[in-house]
């Protein structure tokens, strides 16, 4: 716990992983290179689910904003990466095995919180 000046008191701030540490949780899994993950191409292209998921779990599980996120991983906007988490969210929904790895991937980075 931590003590406020007029000694209110406020929980421990949960912990949170570096961004890159969840990009290689994902490249690992994917056995993907970060360039494949961190790169945006443009125009429609077929569904980089590895890039989706490093999305979505480094907004869940890092304290970067969305505007940092969209430049670490180039997108020229921050609504780019609600977007793509909210395409990602359907896929989760429709797709058992897609939703496996998905809890899988978040309890290895879990595991790095220790």
């Amino acid at each position: 716990m931590y003590a406020l000046s007029d000694s209110r008191e406020v929980g421990k701030h949960k912990l949170m992983v570096p961004f890159d540490a969840v990009v290689q949780v994902v490249c690992d899994h994917y056995a993907c290179k970060t360039a494949a993950i961190l790169t945006s191409k443009r125009g429609r292209q077929e569904r980089n689910i590895a890039r989706w998921m490093a999305m979505k779990l480094s907004q869940e599980h890092t304290e970067m904003t969305l505007l940092q996120l969209a430049d670490r991983f180039h997108v020229r906007s921050y609504s780019a990466i609600s977007t793509t988490v909210g395409n990602l969210n359907e896929l989760l929904v429709s797709e058992p095995m897609l939703q496996k790895t998905y809890q899988r991937l978040s309890i290895l980075i879990d595991e790095l919180k220790t």
